[in-house]
């Protein structure tokens, strides 16, 4: 008989997400398993997944994963277009990974002020034809105003592009104390978007807009509850 090839787009059971990717479940397809789809499929393509892998340790079912990388936390992945060699009563009898070439580098960057510099400069590649792009996680408690301005001055000089910059913020003892002491009834609801905000190391304009943009949010559903109930 000639080769039965099947395609779904899906998670399944054991394949390994980046960690940024939000997984889609429709009804209870996040349960299918490898060993569950049927016999007569000599090879299942599947999409869904971002990360080129097999699925269950079978080489019949697996992930192609996407051409480019989706989001930082994939940039050290490998990306590969699948060629799959099948033969009519010999079902799958190879699969080989052809490399997809790299037009734009993802970096991810962390550390204090002084690291972050010294690791932007040692990713310069004048000969890159596209300006890597880049996340960068600040650590310190002492950072000056202009910290943001600066990277991304000094990144544009090194052919770079940051596109994102965090603060990581570290917890003292009294901030771990003061966790354990608050519950969210203890806060606003406009407290904990605020918090929200700072979690994600915005920065003070961006979390003011975004807090403006929120309660005004607010204030429409007051107004409106009636009709949406």
């Amino acid at each position: 008989r000639p080769p039965v090839i099947a395609t779904a787009h899906l998670f399944a059971t054991g394949a390994s997400a980046a960690e940024e990717q939000r997984n889609i479940y429709l009804g209870s397809q996040d349960h299918i398993r490898a060993d569950e789809f049927p016999a007569l499929f000599d090879y299942v393509a599947l999409g869904h997944i971002h990360r080129a892998q097999p699925v269950g340790g079978k080489d019949q079912v697996r992930y192609s994963g996407s051409l480019i990388p989706l989001s930082f936390s994939e940039a050290a992945d490998r990306k590969a277009v699948l060629l799959v060699d099948l033969e009519p009563g010999h079902g799958l009898t190879a699969v080989r990974e052809v490399p997809v070439p790299v037009f734009r580098r993802l970096l991810n960057i962390n550390g204090d002020l002084a690291a972050v510099e010294e690791q932007l400069r040692a990713a310069h590649r004048p000969e890159d034809l596209l300006p890597a792009w880049v996340k960068v996680v600040l650590e310190g408690s002492d950072l000056p105003a202009n910290a943001d301005q600066h990277l991304r001055e000094a990144a544009r000089d090194l052919h770079l592009d940051i596109l994102r910059i965090e603060i990581a913020h570290r917890r003292t003892a009294l901030d771990e104390a003061a966790v354990l002491t608050e519950s969210l009834s203890d806060m606003s609801v406009q407290e904990v978007f605020l918090r929200r905000c700072q979690s994600e190391g915005l920065s003070e304009e961006a979390t003011a807009e975004l807090s403006a943009a929120f309660q005004e949010l607010q204030e429409w559903f007051h107004q409106n509850a009636d009709k949406i109930r």
